[in-house]
């Protein structure tokens, strides 16, 4: 496996128009030139040279609202899908998926000495910290709001969280 330096995301839903090189509009949908697909999915560039895409990690069934590094190669996503996940850049696969949150996920952090911590703030007035050579959580924060973002100290030993209540905690 070869190793494409990362160094750009592109996170979201990918619009693929004109499918057929007629340039004539058609009424018709089934022989539109106009036709639009919708993935929901991260896209990965390699932006030195000729920006191109290398990658496409497919597995979120909704909008994937949050991306962040994670461990040399890999991914860590929050999903509208209610789940947080984490993927192997180079290869394009899921390696983890948490699924404990009951409304979109907004947020997702790592820590970034410890591969061992990952947390994730919800529309569930939850924070949920993960085990993630597992796929269960270790512990879960309730908050009287939505989280709208997590985010772990410098040292990993401490987890602050921020929702609509405009409260850091």
């Amino acid at each position: 496996v070869q190793f494409i330096p990362l160094t750009l995301i592109q996170v979201g839903i990918i619009f693929v128009h004109r499918l057929w090189t007629d340039k004539s509009v058609s009424t018709n949908k089934a022989h539109s030139p106009f036709t639009i697909l919708t993935l929901f999915a991260i896209v990965l560039w390699n932006v030195l040279g000729e920006n191109e895409n290398y990658n496409v990690l497919r597995g979120h069934k909704n909008a994937v609202i949050q991306v962040q590094w994670y461990a040399a190669g890999s991914i860590l996503s929050a999903s509208a899908d209610k789940t947080v996940a984490i993927w192997d850049a180079n290869r394009g696969n899921r390696i983890r998926k948490f699924t404990e949150h009951t409304a979109i996920v907004n947020t997702c952090a790592a820590a970034r000495d410890n591969e061992l911590r990952i947390a994730s703030g919800s529309d569930d007035c939850t924070a949920i910290l993960w085990d993630p050579r597992t796929k269960n959580s270790i512990d879960t924060i309730y908050h009287d709001y939505q989280l709208c973002s997590v985010t772990f100290s410098h040292d990993g030993n401490f987890l602050f969280t921020a929702g609509i209540d405009n409260i850091i905690r």
